[in-house]
């Protein structure tokens, strides 16, 4: 599992806690901190064995806090 800005080998966390459920379906509890910079953040998920055809994506959208 990776997490960082767009386009790059950045990862922002360290070894996630993973859940899956009998039907495959995952979830991942993160939290980000506050200084993290306004912009686009990418999630990468692999799945094992290691294979290009086991790459999922997502991106998240971060954005500034309202009412500072």
């Amino acid at each position: 599992m990776g997490f960082g800005p767009m386009h790059t080998d950045a990862n922002l966390l360290d070894e996630p806690v993973v859940y899956a459920d009998a039907n495959g379906h995952y979830s991942m509890p993160i939290t980000l901190g506050a200084d993290l910079a306004p912009g686009t953040y990418g999630f990468m998920v692999v799945a094992m064995p290691f294979s290009e055809a086991g790459k999922r994506f997502a991106t998240v959208e971060v954005v500034a806090p309202t009412g500072e």
